[in-house]
């Protein structure tokens, strides 16, 4: 046997330079990481120094993706510490090659063609997928770390804020004064209200301090008779409240029409959507003429038209309805309003104003993504030690993707794994230039495979 030595992060200009002249000396390329950037192992005899495509200086420059992958691969490194091993090369009659006849590569996407197991031996080392025992060459890999979008926060204070359909805003702030979103800004209108609801450009309700209720006609503040503490109104013209006692009104033509039950506070995105919660933040779905409780604690609710419902709790914790249960969000806030899943606005403890979507508050940090790729490096690193005569080098194409979609599940896909996994999935393919499908993931691996000039592509 001959061992080779523990293995080295290089930077090169010419990838298949360094790895003709690292082979030439004996030794191996482990991973191609970047298109510049590559970890190798050479024999006792051979000095790195004497390479001349490669050198272990790092270039005084890095873009920002390549900076997370060399950070991962030194993090990696630090957490093996001194127990780097060197890779013992045996003779190649220890190993079963997928150029055998009859297998492949577990995960290679060909939907046409079998995917055949190992003859069940060795695979115990591994979690039942044949690993490098079974695999030779090059092998490329896909790597897409994938962040939602995160909350943005808007200028300004707000105690209140309501969001239409159409992309109306408005709010109000600590003193009820009244703003309205103009472009980028916040336009004062006249009046004062303590609580503001829009269900379009045309159609915003409020009521002040003194419980009264106003409605905006034109450009000023037409009177309603009546006394609510809270009202809220749909695009379709629906209107509802409740009053100081918690009884719960609709709006009938030019009257207000007492319902049964009693609610603290409501939210309406259509004359068929109404939920509210009440002063045990128990959560109310109006369905036909009655309220069915919902489980879950919250002390705000929203429904938008589409169906879409977000609330808040008494800790300020952001949830989302995901089919007949609750899903939290990332952020707090104390008062949240949703025109559907890709419009949200609220505001915090602070009266400090946010919007985002169904994904927001799920965008990764440089550290975290900087940790996700060091786990796929370790993991695969693993399997160029473990069996070195196979010759297996990973050549990575790693890419960061922020997209915007809406967290699983989805009640409207039966299959409980793609319920989870469309969504993003089809998001990312779209965004890298693929089809939205499942197809796009084969596009993209048969792309990378050809790309990097592997054996293989997962």
């Amino acid at each position: 046997m001959s061992d080779l030595g523990r293995p080295k992060l290089v930077f090169t200009r010419k990838f298949e330079g360094t790895v003709k002249e690292v082979e030439s000396v004996g030794g191996q390329v482990l991973h191609r990481l970047t298109a510049g950037m590559a970890v190798i192992a050479l024999p006792p005899s051979a000095k790195l120094s004497e390479l001349k495509t490669c050198s272990t200086k790092k270039p005084a420059k890095m873009k920002a993706d390549d900076k997370i992958v060399y950070d991962a691969w030194r993090a990696t490194q630090a957490h093996r510490g001194t127990g780097e091993r060197s890779l013992m090369t045996r003779s190649a009659k220890d190993d079963l090659s997928w150029d055998e006849a009859g297998l492949t590569a577990h995960g290679e996407y060909d939907p046409g063609k079998p995917q055949a197991r190992s003859r069940g031996i060795g695979t115990s080392r591994s979690t039942g997928i044949p690993t490098s025992l079974y695999l030779t060459g090059r092998v490329a890999v896909g790597v897409i770390v994938v962040s939602g979008e995160d909350w943005h926060q808007i200028p300004g204070k707000l105690k209140h804020v309501s969001v239409a359909e159409d992309g109306t805003v408005w709010g109000v702030n600590s003193s009820d004064n009244i703003y309205r979103r103009v472009g980028s800004s916040w336009q004062r209108i006249a009046g004062k209200l303590k609580q503001i609801s829009v269900g379009s450009a045309s159609k915003v309700w409020g009521v002040n301090s003194s419980d009264n209720i106003y409605r905006r006609v034109g450009n000023s503040w037409q009177r309603v008779p009546g006394k609510l503490k809270h009202v809220s109104v749909a695009s379709d013209g629906t209107v509802w409240g409740v009053n100081a006692s918690d009884n719960i009104y609709r709006r009938v033509g030019s009257g207000w029409q007492r319902v049964a039950g009693k609610l603290k506070q409501i939210s309406v995105g259509s004359s068929s959507k109404v939920w509210g919660v009440n002063s045990a933040n128990n959560i109310y779905q109006r369905v036909g003429s009655s309220w069915k409780r919902i489980s879950g604690k919250l002390k705000y609710v929203s429904v938008a038209k589409d169906g879409a419902v977000f609330g808040v709790n008494s800790s300020d914790v952001i949830y989302r309805r995901a089919g007949n249960a609750w899903a939290s969000m990332p952020g707090r806030l104390k008062q949240i309003s949703t025109a559907g899943l890709n419009k949200l606005w609220g505001v915090n403890s602070a009266d400090n104003i946010y919007t985002g979507t169904s994904a927001s508050g799920l965008n990764l940090s440089t550290s975290q993504k900087v940790k996700i790729v060091q786990e796929v490096q370790e993991g695969l690193n693993f399997l160029t030690t473990a069996n070195p005569s196979a010759k297996v080098s990973f050549h990575y194409d790693f890419k960061f993707v922020q997209v915007d979609a809406t967290p699983g599940p989805d009640p409207s896909i039966s299959n409980a794994y793609a319920s989870y996994e469309d969504g993003w999935r089809n998001a990312v393919m779209k965004k890298l230039g693929y089809a939205g499908t499942y197809n796009g993931v084969v596009d993209y691996v048969k792309k990378i495979k050809s790309n990097l000039n592997t054996d293989w592509a997962y």
